[in-house]
């Protein structure tokens, strides 16, 4: 007896080498043909997955489909040949109608499988697939199909069927990402350790549906104070997207809808780009800390506190706005001075850019294109807490090529010695500040010093002038 035609096809896309180039050089209907006609690959080759599906991205498969051709006539309707490929671990066979399923016990490494069935067929087979652990079966609802799915449901297999609706699980939010936080928050330390996919390559829904339906109390809701959600590099997030590669929106947030069970949240972390501004405005009314940005900033360990300006302006440099809350603005000066005076360095100074500058003007961006002049929606009496005053530990970055901070006030530039690569610097003094440290940076290039110099500061920049530096 010869082989179904689409299984042939579906192990020649499997085991075949030259698969791709014969795609490429023949169209689907001629390629099909020639597939069909031609041998199998070994099975000692063959790879751990077999598929057969429209509903899953596949290019190979994508080329052999002919729409002029019915749906049924890409049916696997006999699994007859499939025994010799024992390494199969995953057969994903969504078009697929099959009768019998006997074929299938010769695979003993089978962990996932996916498959149509006919009413009349037998499924009594499945339960000698000691190995499996996950089964997404169509078409199975007669009363004896039903007594073998509960059987392997009793032995741990994951059934797709009758899975709960994603609303359903997400509750008490509206969107799932907002749940998933909470569940990696709760339960980072005790989620299971992996769960069978089909594709590793896409979002597992059936997979993402049984992680949120893990159980949260009403008493974990309540225990959450700060909450942040990175949307890449999460271990919750590989148990339901096994290669997610963190480069796309998948597990953006998009709305904070019942977020209020969450009572005592103090903090939130994430990023906020798809989120309604009016959630985040309620959000910032209930005195809720919001950053942009799942990396929150630590609190600075002794001894190396810096000055809260000076500090904010290098990590400005560094990581940009999203290093302060979105309220933070609406904090008064002196609540602002305080958070400022808490952060730490967040990075090595070795992570630190070689340019800094701090100013009101447009050219100051961050690495996200975010201005200071932007940012900030404040009369000048409330700058102050911005203004740079004291320079004392900014050789902990070292490597500053460009000082650009003419928001400052500074009164002792003796910090700068610790600073040996400067080439440019940009500073607003004080009358009483001693310039003469700058005549001993042999690489310094340009100089440009701002307030009401007096005749001895004056001179100094004279002396600069003379030399190599050009004074502004």
């Amino acid at each position: 007896m010869s082989m179904d035609p689409n299984l042939h096809l579906a192990l020649a896309l499997a085991t075949r080498d030259d698969i791709d180039q014969l795609l490429y050089d023949l169209d689907g209907v001629v390629a099909r043909d020639a597939l069909a006609s031609t041998p199998l690959g070994a099975p000692d080759d063959a790879p751990r997955d077999l598929v057969w599906s429209d509903e899953r991205p596949s290019p190979a498969f994508d080329a052999l489909w002919d729409d002029s051709v019915d749906d049924e006539a890409w049916l696997i309707r006999d699994l007859d040949g499939i025994q010799p490929f024992t390494r199969l671990c995953t057969v994903d066979l969504a078009c697929s109608q099959v009768t019998d399923l006997r074929p299938l016990v010769a695979l003993g490494r089978l962990e996932a499988l996916r498959l149509g069935v006919s009413a009349d067929a037998d499924l009594s087979p499945l339960l000698e697939l000691r190995a499996l652990q996950r089964l997404d079966l169509r078409g199975a609802g007669a009363e004896t199909h039903q007594a073998v799915l509960r059987q392997l449901a009793e032995r741990g297999v994951l059934l797709d069927r009758d899975l709960p609706a994603l609303s359903e699980v997400s509750a008490p939010f509206a969107d799932p990402n907002l749940k998933l936080a909470v569940i990696d928050h709760v339960r980072r330390d005790d989620l299971p350790a992996s769960l069978p996919a089909f594709d590793e390559y896409v979002l597992d829904e059936a997979n993402l549906t049984r992680v949120l339906a893990l159980p949260i109390t009403a008493d974990d809701l309540a225990g959450i104070e700060e909450l942040a959600w990175k949307e890449g590099g999460r271990e919750v997030q590989h148990l339901v997207y096994p290669q997610w590669h963190g480069e796309a929106d998948t597990f953006s947030i998009r709305t904070l809808a019942g977020i209020e069970h969450l009572p005592r949240l103090r903090q939130l972390a994430c990023r906020t780009r798809h989120i309604p501004p009016a959630e985040i405005e309620a959000l910032i009314a209930r005195d809720v800390i919001v950053f942009d940005d799942p990396y929150v900033p630590r609190k600075a360990p002794a001894p190396h506190r810096l000055e809260p300006a000076l500090l904010y302006a290098l990590q400005f440099a560094t990581h940009g706005s999203s290093h302060y809350p979105l309220n933070f603005w609406t904090w008064s000066p002196v609540r602002r001075k305080a958070y400022l005076g808490e952060l730490a360095m967040g990075k090595s100074p070795v992570d630190y850019r070689k340019m800094v500058r701090w100013s009101l003007e447009p050219s100051t961006r961050d690495h996200r294109g975010a201005c200071l002049p932007e940012l900030v929606r404040e009369p000048d009496e409330a700058l102050d807490v911005l203004r740079i005053r004291d320079l004392r530990g900014i050789d902990v970055v070292r490597d500053i090529r460009v000082l650009d901070v003419p928001l400052s006030e500074v009164g002792d530039l003796a910090p700068l010695n610790g600073v040996r690569s400067l080439r440019q610097l940009r500073i607003t003094v004080t009358a009483d500040a001693d310039l003469s440290v700058l005549t001993r940076f042999r690489q310094l290039e340009r100089v440009e010093v701002l307030g009401p110099l007096r005749e001895e500061q004056r001179a100094v920049l004279a002396t600069l002038a003379r030399g190599r530096v050009t004074v502004v």
